[in-house]
This record gives structure tokens, sequence and C-alpha cells, in this order.
């Protein structure tokens, strides 16, 4: 219905916890994210919870007992920082504000698809 908002059920690329069920998890916000992170840092294993608000518990059930590395957007690191101080019982989450810190002044929205969209522009010139 128009106006209507999605709420994910389930983590994007979830199906691969079972799969690799040792590896350290990297945890971002959109697919794109998960996708580009996946093909640039192999050792993590990828997934995406969709959307901003979609940072619940539900969702993120079944990354149970893992060690996960949480990397939101530029624009959400205090609002994810805080839904996962309410969690800490679930897993081993580990908060990075690595797009904070590598963002341009002038970009509120930056995630790490950008950054690594950056590097190999630079690669090229």
């Amino acid at each position: 219905p128009k106006g209507a908002t999605f709420q994910s059920t389930c983590l994007f690329d979830e199906h691969l916890l079972t799969r690799y069920p040792d590896s350290t998890v990297a945890l971002v916000e959109s697919p794109k994210n998960a996708l580009f992170g996946a093909l640039a840092f192999q050792q993590l294993t990828w997934v995406a919870t969709g959307n901003k608000t979609a940072l619940r518990r539900e969702v993120l059930q079944p990354l149970q007992g893992r060690d996960v590395i949480v990397i939101p957007d530029r624009d959400a690191v205090a609002d994810w920082q805080k839904a996962i101080d309410g969690m800490a019982d679930l897993a081993n989450f580990r908060v990075s504000d690595f797009c904070s810190t590598k963002a341009p002044a002038d970009q509120s929205k930056f995630d790490i698809a950008d950054f690594l969209q950056q590097q190999c522009m630079s690669l090229l010139q």
C-alpha cells in the first residue's frame, strides 16, 4: 500500500551464516554495502539489515553467539551504537566508526560501499 514501510524480518545473505559458522560477521545496512564488502574483505561473512530501522533483536537473532563487526553508515553510528548496546547479550558486537572517520566532510550520508568505490576510482586514475 502507498506510504507503507517495509520491515525486514531477516538479514540479507543470512543463509551464509550457516555456511560459514566460524567466521566473523560484518553487519551493514544495505545489501549494496554487503556485496561491496564481500568483494573487498572476503575473510568476513557480510550480512545487511536492509534499512536503518531494521536493527532489531528478532532480525539479529541469527547472529547469536557470533563475533560481529557492526559498520553503520555515517549518519547512523550513534543510533546503531545505542541499539547494539541493548543487545550485548546476543552476540559479541563491536561497532565501528569507520564510515565516520573516512567520510569527506561534505558528505553526511556515506557508507562502506562509497569508500570502496572511491578506492577503486583512485586506482583507475
